[in-house]
């Protein structure tokens, strides 16, 4: 029915027949094998993953029979991945209680053969919840919430995103990944600059997730936390790195698990010489995320990705550098200086042709598969009691003890 029509006109006929309710032209765009993911905090329970076009039709129904909305995309823009990006907002009312429902949106659509292969949404879920309430909610108008656990800078041609939780080491709890997902966004609809830096304050770089967060809730919460917390946070990797700028990282301390998405995404990157890196998969039980299994075989070879995510090496500086997982290596009260020198030396270099070159350093184009498993294998680990003990285990800086399988 749409083959041979580009991906962009069957993703804004995929909005028409959405709001206009026309199920015919939804059977003729959707594949067969389609998946859906909705966003993990939906009410009335309709967060999660649909397979098949039919199921996704009846997330739809149901969405249908709650809320009098329509979604209203505002920017549609292709990845480097060849999927869709789509920003927009959701406009309407909870049919319970009359209450308004304006809540932005994320889409990432995949196209392939005339057909819409896969969706992933991302949205404000509060404001679906508050729409359901019995109390009035303000709106705000305002474009994104305050970021809280690191600072963006766009005002100038180098661009900064410095993350700010230095009493953590800037560890990744639900509050800086939430920050990361919004940066990404605000990135990506800012006129760009021409250079961005990605650094941190305090004692390190990002050691990964934030463990003492993670282990104090409930067990039977975990896979939904990381579930809302990897879904933001692997969009925000997915964003910077198709963004058509160079990116520079200053990494000084340590710098691992999820948090080495950060060094990833960059095109160069500038490490003290006391920095060390660790993937710490093997210690936590927990599989692996931040892009780990994608990029790191491609960067320092198999072998060695091997024996970071399976037998916990870590590298120094040095070796980082020897395997190329970093740029370069200087004193680490340099490293600062050194990145801005290489950021203005970028800055220097003709726009277009940063981001051809962006384009064309790009490796490969299934990043988005690596990250979808990463999360899916994270969630599902989440459950296990080795996991929580793995964690105990690691703040008590003792030797984990795991029950016999």
């Amino acid at each position: 029915m749409f083959r041979g029509a580009e991906p962009a006109d069957l993703v804004r006929e995929l909005y028409r027949a959405l709001a206009a309710g026309d199920r015919d032209a939804l059977d003729g765009l959707l594949d067969p094998d389609f998946v859906g993911e909705a966003a993990a905090g939906l009410p009335l329970g309709l967060g999660g993953r649909y397979v098949g076009a039919r199921a996704m039709r009846g997330f739809w129904r149901e969405v249908g029979r709650a809320y009098e909305m329509t979604p209203h995309p505002q920017d549609i823009a292709e990845l480097a991945d060849g999927r869709m990006l789509v920003n927009g907002v959701y406009l309407g009312t909870a049919r319970s209680t009359g209450r308004k429902l304006e809540a932005a949106f994320t889409h990432t659509i995949t196209v392939a053969d005339g057909r819409i292969t896969a969706l992933h949404q991302l949205t404000d879920t509060a404001r679906w919840v508050e729409a359901l309430t019995a109390q009035s909610v303000s709106v705000s108008t305002e474009n994104r919430p305050p970021l809280q656990c690191l600072d963006l800078d766009l005002s100038g041609p180098i661009g900064r995103m410095t993350l700010r939780r230095p009493e953590a080491s800037n560890a990744i709890d639900p509050v800086l990944a939430d920050d990361l997902f919004t940066a990404a966004q605000l990135i990506a609809a800012a006129p760009l600059p021409r250079v961005l830096v990605i650094d941190a304050e305090g004692p390190a770089f990002c050691p990964g997730g934030d463990l003492a967060a993670l282990s104090a809730v409930a067990p039977a919460e975990l896979p939904g936390l990381l579930e809302a917390m990897l879904t933001g946070y692997h969009e925000a990797l997915r964003i910077l790195t198709a963004l058509p700028i160079p990116i520079v990282a200053a990494v000084h301390g340590s710098a691992g698990g999820g948090g080495l998405g950060l060094l990833y995404v960059a095109d160069i990157v500038v490490a003290g010489d006391g920095a060390k890196f660790a993937v710490g998969s093997g210690k936590l039980a927990l599989g692996s995320d931040g892009g780990n299994t994608w990029f790191l075989p491609r960067l320092v070879g198999r072998r060695v990705a091997a024996q970071m995510c399976y037998a916990n090496r870590v590298l120094d500086a040095a070796e980082a550098l020897h395997h190329g997982l970093v740029s370069e290596v200087v004193p680490t009260e340099e490293v600062a200086a050194r990145a801005a020198d290489v950021a203005d030396a970028l800055a220097a270099n003709s726009r277009r042709s940063n981001a051809k070159l962006r384009e064309l350093l790009r490796p490969g184009r299934r990043l988005s598969e690596a990250l979808d498993a990463e999360r899916h294998g994270m969630v599902a680990l989440a459950s296990s009691p080795d996991v929580i003990e793995a964690m105990r285990a690691f703040l008590e800086r003792r030797p984990a003890r795991f029950a016999d399988e």
